[in-house]
């Protein structure tokens, strides 16, 4: 019976997590201003980007981000689009830097950031939760796990 229900709570998992794909998929398709069956949005917006480049200059654009999963998301989406991600010397591991048009910035790169980057930390807050009530407390509720102080009697 346990195998069942993992195999059962396995396809639960496989399913919501397609169903973020394909929500980060869509998230693209926005800011590439792309139909949602559009094969190929990073080339519309590495095409943005030249265009971008074509009227004004490349700017470092600096940001800070303090948790390591969001750091790589956004390492990731700079690299999807040919910009090189970097850190200056001394600066801190939460510090990531791009050369890129301000505009590009600004009006693509950090919108579409911060729209997967809120998909994605819904996502692994409804995983953790659920390996939570499976593996430590059924009665688990959820949530940001802010503890309640006990009532007084």
């Amino acid at each position: 019976m346990l195998v069942g229900s993992a195999f059962v709570l396995r396809m639960v998992a496989d399913m919501e997590r397609s169903e973020l794909i394909a929500t980060l998929r869509a998230i693209e398709c926005v800011h590439a201003v792309a139909p949602l069956d559009a094969t190929d949005t990073a080339a519309r917006l590495r095409a943005r980007l030249t265009e971008a480049r074509a009227h004004e200059p490349d700017e470092e654009c600096s940001v800070s981000l303090g948790d390591p999963l969001l750091h790589r998301l956004f390492v990731a989406l700079c690299g999807r689009y040919g910009l090189q991600a970097f850190r200056r010397e001394r600066q801190r591991r939460s510090s990531v830097s791009v050369l890129a048009p301000k505009s590009f910035c600004q009006q693509v790169l950090w919108p579409e950031y911060s729209a997967l980057a809120r998909e994605l930390e819904r996502y692994l807050a409804s995983e953790t939760d659920r390996v939570i009530r499976e593996a430590i407390d059924p009665a688990w509720p959820g949530g940001n796990g802010e503890p309640t102080p006990p009532e007084r009697t």
